[in-house]
């Protein structure tokens, strides 16, 4: 059975590439716009920013040109050139790359197929009959021609409705992590990645697959091999669902046995049967499936080898939905099975907010903004500690399935695990990130240490410090947060801490600077609606910063959607720790 219902490609240089005379084309542009040639066409790749632009092609090589002029001191018109270029450029001129009518046949032996380019039907309609494709595909997705291009969701939504199957039931190829990998993550189909080098790495993108070469595609479409990758979570991916038989984890975490999900289904969809396991790329230290049913409503079962961490998640989640109007899913059954601790939630509906943050209009990410600072002031209110630390459950879990119960949940009482005094738990917390800041880092990461070697102050009792609370652990429908997700691990610690860190993660991470003021008065409005906002002392600020500088595995995390490269994301992180620690220092 094979894990994939349809494929879909990319065009331009994974599966064709121009076969015309490059040079000769490159000398009939300067030749049709009057201009003594300088240059060579490799010198113009060069100087190219990313893919063209299919809204602007003529100004995206008139940048290259412009640059190309200066580079050889030669004064041009470089739109006239870029113009030229464009009217004597032939998109037919294009011939297969190695295997690409392998890996198109193997494809069709798994279901419909179909291509999606970035580019427009005018310039590309020429390419795809060049190569045939009509008579190849199933259907061809101009996103050139759509109001959202490629690595927005919309383009792989409409090659799924094309294809008539779910995007889940799809593997989309391409040679752009920017593009084709981020865009399948975003509408929630696998990827196979194919890289050009050997030595590049996917980071901080998660390609499902990498495949150096086309042969190497037909063969996973053959018989299922192929290279998964095991990179590490940036931080900036959002939840998405792949479609695997039951049994099968496509995941680099270990399999979940058979007999742990059959357990945990039996006790939270009892006679149920289960038609499909899709995985969810969710965290590092967890495995998150959904299970589908032939009737009954799907369900998420997420599984932990910390045997204690889904029983301390199933309890705050029964006790945020008891006390708070946080939308989270409400735990329908937790337990242990062969040393492997299960929960099954239901399926909420919803688009990965992390993806459609930027999509959302002015209005509706205000009020994404003042949910979260609404549903913080929330958790504050109705979660209190006397010590900062780890919060646990405080209920003996044993090797069988425990069944959902709510009057035990919301009875389980939560403690703080190894408390300490709030001065101590700050400073330890924020030595702790500063110690894993990477060198770039290396002069903040002292001034870092002197504002926690100062005296810190405090703010009243420590409440709930949801460390995760952010877009990429939420969903979004209709334009209003729909559910937050993932509340694995929770802290107690001072209100500033927790403040400071979920205003920058919702506030300043998706948009520039100087559009952050109207979502930073949203989040603190939303918090002061339901309680008082704290005080957010200068070290509570800058420790909260510097803890979302690299992820759990050390990787340094991207902020902005898409996601920023690691030289833009770092320098976004020393801009936000510099304005933590200038604030309030002397």
């Amino acid at each position: 059975m094979s894990r994939f219902a349809a494929v879909a490609f990319d065009l331009d240089d994974t599966l064709c590439r121009h076969d015309g005379d490059v040079d000769a084309l490159y000398r009939r542009a300067f030749e049709r716009a009057g201009v003594e040639p300088f240059g060579e066409p490799d010198e113009l790749w060069a100087v190219l920013d990313g893919p063209p632009d299919p809204d602007d092609r003529v100004g995206y090589l008139g940048t290259g040109f412009a640059r190309l002029a200066a580079q050889h001191d030669r004064d041009v018109d470089p739109l006239a050139l870029a113009a030229a270029f464009e009217a004597v450029a032939d998109g037919s001129q294009v011939a297969y790359l190695p295997a690409a009518t392998d890996a198109l046949a193997a494809a069709a032996a798994v279901g419909p197929v179909g291509v999606l380019t970035n580019g427009p039907e005018h310039r590309q309609r020429a390419k795809v009959e060049a190569l045939g494709l009509g008579d190849r595909v199933d259907a061809v997705v101009y996103a050139g021609d759509l109001p959202r291009r490629k690595p927005h969701a919309e383009p792989f939504e409409r090659m799924a409705v094309a294809l008539s199957v779910e995007p889940s039931e799809m593997l989309y190829v391409g040679n752009s992590l920017g593009h084709d990998v981020a865009g399948a993550h975003n509408a929630g189909l696998r990827s196979a990645w194919l890289r050009a080098d050997p030595d590049d790495a996917p980071a901080p993108y998660r390609p499902d697959y990498v495949c150096d070469s086309l042969a190497e595609v037909a063969a996973l479409l053959s018989d299922g091999t192929g290279s998964e990758t095991d990179e590490p979570d940036a931080g900036t991916n959002g939840d998405r669902g792949d479609a695997v038989d039951p049994g099968i984890d496509a995941g680099g975490k270990e399999p979940v046995s058979d007999a742990v999900r059959a357990r945990a289904l039996a006790a939270t969809r009892p006679g149920a049967i289960p038609v499909r396991v899709e995985r969810l790329n969710r965290g590092n230290r967890k495995r998150t499936e959904v299970v589908r049913f032939e009737t009954a409503d799907p369900v998420v079962v997420q599984y932990a080898e910390a045997l204690e961490a889904t029983g301390t998640e199933a309890a705050l989640l029964a006790a945020i939905d008891a006390r708070t109007e946080v939308p989270v899913p409400r735990p329908l059954g937790e337990g242990v099975v062969d040393g492997t601790g299960w929960m099954v939630t239901p399926l909420i509906e919803g688009r990965d907010l992390h993806a459609a943050f930027v999509d959302l209009s002015p209005r509706e990410r205000r009020g994404v903004a003042g949910a979260f600072g609404r549903y913080l002031a929330a958790l504050h209110e109705a979660f209190r500690f006397a010590d900062c630390g780890r919060v646990t459950a405080d209920r003996e879990t044993g090797d069988e399935a425990t069944d959902a119960v709510a009057a035990e949940w919301r009875g389980a009482s939560l403690s703080v695990r190894d408390p300490t005094a709030t001065a101590a738990w700050v400073r330890e917390f924020g030595e702790r990130h500063a110690a894993r800041l990477p060198a770039e880092f290396d002069d903040l990461r002292e001034r870092l240490r002197e504002a926690l070697r100062g005296p810190i102050e405090t703010d009243g009792e420590p409440r709930l410090f949801p460390w995760d609370f952010r877009p990429g652990n939420a969903l979004v429908a209709d334009g209003a947060v729909a559910a937050v997700l993932d509340w694995e691990a929770p802290l107690a610690a001072p209100r500033g801490v927790s403040v400071a860190k979920a205003e920058h993660l919702v506030v300043d991470w998706y948009v520039p600077r100087d559009e952050t003021e109207p979502l930073r008065r949203a989040f603190r409005g939303g918090y002061e609606s339901v309680a008082p906002l704290p005080p957010v002392p200068r070290a509570h600020r800058a420790a909260a910063v510097a803890s979302a500088v690299v992820d759990s595995v050390g990787v340094v995390t991207n902020p902005r959607y898409p996601p920023v490269d690691r030289d833009a994301a770092v320098a976004f992180h020393r801009e936000a720790l510099r304005r933590a620690l200038d604030e309030g220092a002397e």
